[in-house]
């Protein structure tokens, strides 16, 4: 195994560093074939994407549309900087609200539960920053994060939004292939909640919750009522997300799942299961990743 664990106060177990690269990747199921909890099958190994909100990989990303026949990212950082109060409203889907003493309006931010509003647009450089989940850049950025589109597809879709006339001459929209469910159910088997998985034909993905709304922090971790009938000290591995923690329990691979998003810790209630376990995490292998290591560490 990496050299890398530390101990977990909460926990109380041992845990692993993140184990995107291929080699940590082959350690951590050979052991567990080796304690008899896998059938020797690697899981497949997840595509990694590295967060692009900074104002100068925008500006970077769109050289090519500045020089474009069109000029459309040249119009759209335009219409943009005329008006961002309008664009933030039409980019979040929610109107931007005034917060006192300060000039900068506020709004939920999509990116972690969010109770008062957090994220808060500089007007006069047309930016976002929130400082609870410490993610911020441009109009740009916030668009491809929040829904999920490559720099090309985000500009496509700003236009529709923000460009008059432009919505009449776009492409179709693009077709649902395939929607995953996964259902967040305690130890009893109690449905809590489902998140859905729209997966579209452009590579793009939408991912509701049933009901909307729900405070994830206090749902149970994804497939904890898949431990019932496994021996104490058993080994398990927490994961970021529900795709890859189905996919290692298809192989046989015992494994749980957060469902709080990126940047979001479950509560107390929600980790008490994993106590009787011998925990490993799998996180993802980029910024974000590490930084959740270190948040689940201090736990």
């Amino acid at each position: 195994m990496p050299s890398c664990g530390t101990e977990v106060g909460r926990l109380g177990n041992r845990v692993v560093a993140p184990c995107g690269h291929r080699a940590e990747v082959e350690q951590l199921v050979a052991l567990f074939v080796a304690q008899g909890n896998g059938n020797g099958k690697k899981p497949k190994e997840q595509p990694q994407q590295q967060e692009e909100t900074d104002h100068k990989q925008s500006a970077s990303e769109g050289k090519g549309h500045r020089n474009s026949k069109d000029g459309l990212y040249s119009r759209l950082k335009a219409e943009i900087q005329a008006d961002p109060e309008h664009a933030y409203n039409r980019i979040l889907g929610a109107k931007l609200t005034p917060k006192v003493g300060s000039r900068e309006p506020v709004a939920l931010c999509p990116f972690h539960d969010d109770a008062r509003p957090s994220l808060l647009v500089n007007l006069e450089k047309a930016t976002w920053c929130c400082d609870p989940c410490g993610k911020g850049g441009d109009a740009f950025g916030l668009a491809k994060e929040l829904w999920n589109l490559d720099f090309k597809a985000a500009i496509s879709r700003l236009a529709e939004l923000l460009l008059s006339g432009y919505a009449d001459k776009k492409a179709p929209p693009p077709k649902l292939v395939r929607t995953l469910r996964y259902e967040s159910r305690d130890l009893d088997g109690v449905l809590k909640a489902a998140h859905l998985r729209h997966e579209y034909d452009d590579g793009s993905k939408r991912m509701p919750w049933d009901p909307p709304g729900i405070k994830r922090a206090e749902l149970p971790l994804f497939g904890i009522n898949r431990t019932v009938d496994s021996a104490d000290g058993e080994a398990i591995i927490v994961c970021e997300g529900e795709k890859i923690a189905d996919s290692l329990w298809h192989r046989r691979i015992l494994a749980v799942g957060t469902v709080t998003g990126r940047g979001g810790t479950p509560c107390d209630e929600s980790l008490k299961p994993l106590l009787r376990f011998k925990v490993y995490l799998w996180l993802d292998n980029d910024d974000r990743g590490r930084e959740n290591l270190q948040i689940w560490a201090s736990l």
